[in-house]
């Protein structure tokens, strides 16, 4: 009996540290100041002219932030900057389909009306599972907003989340990607300190529409897309937490045959 309970229990165990989620954490506290390089803990960067550094002045939090900016911009999706790979990719099809980020950003004053920078999850090739831009618009005291493209189907629809963000000012972003099997139901929401300001589906579906292969996600992007802006201050990150969380059910069904085991061996 207590050699069948242990071989449950240790089942039971390997069920919980599989199902665990995977999660890469960057604060900068350790990294060099300057430019982030190609292959430096992991991240991908394959073209050195990007404006991006660390910096360890008016840093948001401990000594050091990361600030990127679009005075460099490009078409290209492929060389922008991809940070770490998760060790669990994150799909519909996979065990790992829900993908988890936060942040804390802090747009640089003296910015230019129109200058900005995308966070999308991704894959290191430039296929974006979603995008959310921090802007430059312009406003009064050239204020800046957030905003998301979305895929609803047919076409990509933008929504501002919030405007009039202040410059020097720190704010938190985080979203929450839901891969599910099928057409048009995944779930992506994006909360803005701490409050739900948007509810969409993704891109993945688009990339299906146009008879791409969807290959699973397992880092984050930060583009400069479109023209470049002279003149650019950028934005600082810092506290970047991202992971690959398991479908709810994983870990119960392991469990449950753990358990099952356990009953047979019973019987028998």
């Amino acid at each position: 009996m207590f050699k069948q309970k242990f071989i449950a229990f240790g089942l039971l165990g390997v069920a919980a540290a599989g199902a665990h989620a995977d999660m890469i954490s960057l604060d900068f506290e350790t990294y060099p100041d300057g430019k982030i390089t190609n292959g430096y803990d992991g991240w991908q960067i394959t073209n050195s002219a990007w404006d991006q550094e660390v910096v360890s002045s008016g840093a948001i939090s401990g000594n050091k932030s990361w600030r990127m900016s679009n005075s460099v911009a490009s078409g290209s999706f492929g060389d922008q900057p991809f940070t770490p790979a998760l060790s669990n990719a994150v799909s519909s099809s996979s065990a790992y389909n829900v993908f988890k980020m936060n942040l804390d950003f802090e747009p640089l004053a003296g910015g230019k009306a129109g200058e900005n920078v995308v966070i999308s999850i991704d894959n290191g090739t430039g296929q974006r599972g979603n995008y959310i831009r921090i802007r430059n618009s312009g406003g009064i005291d050239n204020s800046w907003q957030v905003d998301v493209f979305d895929y609803d189907g047919t076409a990509f629809t933008n929504t501002v989340l919030a405007s009039n963000l202040v410059a020097g000012t720190t704010y938190n972003l985080g979203f929450t990607q839901t891969f599910v099997p099928g057409a048009l139901n995944d779930v992506w929401t994006v909360d803005l300190n701490g409050s739900t300001v948007f509810t969409g589906i993704g891109w993945e579906d688009y990339f299906v529409d146009v008879n791409e292969t969807v290959t699973p996600y397992d880092r984050l992007l930060f583009r400069a897309g479109g023209a470049a802006t002279t003149g650019a201050v950028g934005v600082l990150f810092d506290n970047i937490t991202y992971q690959a969380v398991p479908e709810p059910g994983t870990m119960a069904a392991l469990g449950a045959g753990a358990l099952a085991l356990l009953r047979r061996r019973k019987k028998a």
